[in-house]
């Protein structure tokens, strides 16, 4: 099946996460199905995520007249109910929001919330919590698969400190910082005095920095295949060799890799398929800022006080318009976006400490409808 009937199929599955994924990827591939609109507005107001499903469903509104001549097997998408009540959400959001800051603010680490560091509580979020509180306890390795700047890091700390390995070391390396020719003694280690290193007292690799504890590996698709089927060895023999050295170590880590997709954009896959298999044992979604938009308000609170130190003030409240921009926008940038909206938004406030939407960068302040 194409994106459009698996995404239509999710949909009447009522499965909101999925149904997006392949609608949106049907909207790429310019499928003709005059329902998407309607369908992706239905799913995004299941998310809570009333704003950009009052968008699609307008779109399909002002779609109405081709809507009349779909296929037969479409109708069943129709809901004005939901039309209608996305309307009345969009209007409710200023005040709506500020009650979920008010009540963050008063008690910023409710387990209602609040979880190791996870801020949110949408479905997408209790979804992740379920997930990490699963799999932390064994030794298994994980695959964090989402979006730059959706907080794959967070979730890796979390499920660490979730583990009984939460007494050890986190370690984390991010791959697509490291120079191709680098990686190889940043993870496995050199010996003393080994030509080409200027290290006469030798270099642990990050294997054996993390024994005993962690090993997060952010965007692991950069790696060489040659690295891979290193990583693959140590994995499997739980031992790894510096470079240089004649006999193996043994070491005991945990991994939790990271990737925003296991394929390039020309299809082609980043990892050898053994190496793949054995990373992917538990695979974790982190899903976008934009399937979560009702966690905002607490994500705001949560990065107001974080960011406090470093702008020198915080924001005490929030125009209705700028809460509109900040539910409307798409945030392809995820939770990363949202941290320097804040840090561009905070030293323009008035000496009022209310954000308003001149605050806001010029992409969120018009309405994208």
């Amino acid at each position: 099946m194409g994106n459009y009937e698996l995404g239509r199929q999710a949909y009447l599955n009522k499965n909101a996460v999925e149904a997006i994924k392949c609608l949106e990827a049907a909207q790429k591939e310019e499928c003709p199905k005059p329902s998407i609109n309607l369908m992706l507005g239905i799913c995004y107001c299941r998310l809570r995520n009333y704003a950009i499903g009052y968008r699609y469903l307008t779109a399909a509104e002002r779609n109405k007249e081709k809507m009349k001549h779909q296929d037969e097997s479409d109708k069943d998408v129709i809901d004005q109910d939901l039309v209608a009540m996305a309307r009345q959400k969009v209007e409710e959001t200023p005040a709506r929001w500020r009650m979920r800051m008010k009540a963050f603010a008063e008690n910023p680490q409710d387990s209602r919330w609040w979880f190791h560091g996870i801020v949110g509580d949408s479905k997408v979020i209790y979804d992740l919590r379920r997930e990490a509180e699963s799999i932390a306890p064994t030794d298994s390795t994980v695959l964090l698969l989402g979006a730059f700047g959706s907080g794959k890091d967070i979730a890796a700390r979390t499920i660490h400190a979730l583990s009984r390995r939460n007494g050890a070391v986190l370690v984390a390396l991010n791959c697509g910082e490291l120079e191709p020719q680098l990686a190889d003694s940043e993870l496995f280690g050199v010996v003393p005095n080994y030509p080409g290193f200027h290290c006469a007292m030798g270099k642990r690799g990050a294997f054996e920095v993390a024994n005993l504890g962690t090993l997060f590996l952010d965007e692991i698709g950069h790696l060489r295949s040659e690295i891979q089927a290193k990583l693959l060895r140590a994995i499997e023999n739980r031992e790894v060799k510096r470079i240089g050295a004649e006999q193996p170590q043994p070491v005991d880590v945990r991994l939790i890799t990271a990737t925003v997709d296991t394929k390039a954009a020309s299809g082609k896959s980043l990892f050898d398929g053994a190496f793949l298999s054995r990373i992917a044992v538990n695979v974790v979604p982190i899903y976008p800022l934009r399937y979560h938009i009702e966690d905002i308000p607490l994500l705001l609170c949560h990065l107001n006080g974080t960011l406090a130190d470093r702008l020198g003030r915080q924001f005490k409240d929030i125009e209705d318009e700028a809460i509109a921009g900040f539910s409307r926008h798409d945030w392809p940038w995820n939770v990363r976006e949202l941290r320097n909206v804040l840090e561009h938004a905070i030293p323009r406030m008035e000496n009022d400490a209310v954000i308003r939407v001149k605050n806001l960068p010029s992409t969120m302040q018009t309405c994208p409808c």
